[in-house]
């Protein structure tokens, strides 16, 4: 990993700041920022150069001490993609060139190691094509992830996840994953921006994605990013964007999914399994009834409990508890005490 993070940014406008905490304009709310995050943003006034303000931050770190120098990178690049998402900083990557056959359209977003592109097909067929972005990770490990991806949309084949196309390499040496065009509103557009979902679409949401899961799990697979954002529904089906945390079995996972949505066992640093999942299950039900949003990687499960509904308290407490040994062991289990 380089000792900054490389690239080219425009600082948009100056981050919403007041008292120690960011406006997310997409939540409506203010976010509390840790020190880390609150050092890095201080540096970038109105006028400022973003990389040269990154530069300051990660110097900042311990010059003389390697690893966190690196860490300090790796924050700074957390904080920047974080800070593109909410139209704060923009990261430029120039597009690919698609071979014959496919022709690229407007960029649709991008997470820490891949762009998603729009696409067609040379029948005019809607297409999603998803380019390796070293941004977190070398290109190597990027292209892995994406070839981790196709292989698991491939394995799994299901109606609630999008069907792959191909995937193959630029001549540059990225690899691009091609997949079907999903429609519909992410769970998190559903939820934060219209009116609270009907108890009945609660439920199909949920079994939707029992179903996506106990397939993977078939797989011996845990998809352990159980994000609201990682979802998108049309009012029939809810599919899965994106496959590319998923981890076998006995893993020992690192907690690398999104904050307030991350098992426990995830930042204790123990092996995952479908109850892992099942924990995810459980937290995505609690957000499709409450839209509540956590700051930090582990929630208790007395707080997910609290915020919730009466009478979906029992069935939170039992999918989220903190031991994995107390939660049912499927997902098909997980969705019974949901209906």
């Amino acid at each position: 990993m380089p000792s900054e993070p490389a690239g080219d940014y425009t600082l948009v406008r100056p981050p919403p700041i007041e008292d120690g905490r960011l406006w997310d304009d997409r939540a409506q709310r203010w976010v509390e920022l840790k020190p880390p995050a609150r050092a890095l943003l201080a540096g970038l006034g109105a006028d400022d150069d973003v990389a040269a303000a990154v530069a300051r931050y990660v110097a900042a770190a311990e010059p003389e001490a390697p690893r966190e120098s690196a860490v300090a990178a790796a924050r700074a690049r957390t904080y920047l993609l974080a800070l593109h998402h909410r139209d704060i900083v923009k990261l430029h990557v120039a597009p690919p060139q698609l071979p014959a056959g496919l022709t690229l359209g407007a960029e649709l977003g991008r997470g820490g190691t891949a762009v998603a592109y729009a696409a067609t097909g040379s029948a005019g067929e809607a297409l999603v094509a998803k380019v390796a972005w070293p941004f977190f990770r070398s290109v190597d490990k990027a292209n892995a992830a994406l070839e981790h991806e196709a292989r698991l949309f491939t394995l799994i084949d299901s109606p609630h996840a999008p069907h792959v196309r191909d995937c193959f390499a630029l001549s540059d040496g990225r690899v691009v994953l091609v997949r079907d065009h999903v429609a519909g509103l992410t769970l998190t557009e559903l939820v934060l921006t219209g009116p609270a979902p009907a108890a009945a679409a609660v439920k199909r949401i949920v079994a939707d994605v029992a179903a996506l899961l106990t397939t993977l799990h078939a797989a011996g697979h845990a998809l352990v990013d159980i994000k609201p954002g990682n979802f998108l529904d049309d009012g029939a089906t809810t599919r899965v964007l994106d496959v590319g945390f998923a981890v076998p079995f006995g893993t020992v996972a690192t907690p690398r999914a999104t904050p307030g949505f991350v098992p426990p066992e995830l930042v204790r640093e123990r092996r995952v399994d479908a109850r892992s999942d099942v924990w995810g299950i459980g937290r995505l039900y609690q957000f499709l009834l409450t839209g509540k949003l956590y700051v930090g990687p582990l929630v208790a499960t007395s707080r997910l409990v609290a915020d919730a509904p009466e009478s979906a308290r029992a069935a939170i407490a039992t999918l989220c508890a903190e031991d994995p040994d107390e939660r049912p062991a499927t997902a098909a289990a997980a969705l019974a005490l949901v209906h």
